[in-house]
């Protein structure tokens, strides 16, 4: 089976897109048709790990419910996409202004890596892990 790699890379952005639009409009629904009733969920703190769907979607609502219109700026995005086109991954870094109890916050660096399988014709997010980048090294 030959893999349209230009068709399947639209697809993953689209799912990317579909990831961050749901903090815009706030539709928790949305969350178990992006992510994998298995999905694995790292964060920045060691609290934020999270495995499965209904861990991951009460602490989506949670945060969703504290952040108000996002505005994201992505930068050096790359998409990986299997030999056999039904798995692929990607890396991205953002920054972020939003709302939050009526005033103005600024996250720079987000890092976001993710891992997608195709489901039938559709995708689902499997893995992701989102950390905020903090300065200084563990070891040098």
């Amino acid at each position: 089976m030959t893999v349209d790699l230009d068709k399947t890379i639209v697809e993953i952005q689209s799912e990317i897109g579909r990831a961050y639009k749901i903090w815009e409009t706030k539709d928790i629904n949305s969350v178990k048709e992006i992510y994998a009733d298995n999905i694995v969920v790292f964060g920045t703190d060691e609290s934020e790990y999270w495995k499965g769907i209904d861990e991951f979607e009460a602490t989506l609502k949670v945060q969703m419910e504290a952040i108000n219109d996002p505005i994201f700026d992505f930068k050096n995005e790359t998409i990986h996409i299997s030999p056999s086109g039904d798995m692929a991954s990607y890396s991205h870094q953002f920054d972020i202004t939003f709302t939050s109890k009526g005033g103005t916050e600024n996250l720079e660096g987000v890092r976001v890596s993710a891992v997608l399988v195709k489901e039938g014709s559709s995708w689902k997010h499997v893995q992701a892990h989102w950390s905020i980048d903090v300065k200084g090294q563990v070891v040098e």
